[in-house]
């Protein structure tokens, strides 16, 4: 394959416009034919992050491009900076929280693809942490199963 075949393959995906969901704004970076690999950028608000979760269908990895984030990895906490990533395994609970004063920026990536378009879906659906059933229904449609909040101390 050529460089100018595999530019032109993630190009004819349409990169839809930021989704706001939970205190982030997150955009398709990478949408793959076929989904095998996505990519998304986000922009997390400080204080913020996801419940804790787990993914049955992918992998992700998700590198800090700007900011500090703390990590929570089936039961271990790990601060990330700017250049520093982390591979979160399909099927261990995961989540993250924005450390420090400032928003954090961020770069997700996961395996099989297919997952980035999540976030846009479920800011379109409204779902959220303040409706926990709506929430754990719409994940089942994505292979994401929500186990409440994340379990840092505030």
């Amino acid at each position: 394959m050529s460089i100018e075949t595999a530019i032109a393959a993630t190009a004819a995906v349409p990169v839809p416009k930021p989704a706001q969901w939970l205190g982030g704004s997150y955009t398709i970076a990478v949408s793959t034919p076929g989904a095998s690999l996505g990519a998304f950028e986000s922009v997390i608000a400080a204080g913020e992050g996801p419940p804790l979760h787990v993914h049955h269908g992918e992998d992700e990895a998700i590198q800090v491009i700007d900011g500090d984030v703390d990590f929570w990895l089936d039961g271990q906490i790990a601060r990330l900076g700017s250049g520093q990533g982390v591979f979160l395994p399909r099927s261990v609970p995961h989540c993250f929280r924005v450390a420090g004063h400032r928003p954090a920026r961020l770069l997700g990536m996961v395996t099989p693809g297919g997952f980035e378009g999540f976030f846009a879906a479920a800011a379109a659906a409204g779902v959220g942490p303040h409706d926990p059933g709506g929430l754990a229904a719409f994940g089942r449609q994505w292979r994401v199963e929500f186990l409440g909040p994340p379990p840092f101390a505030r």
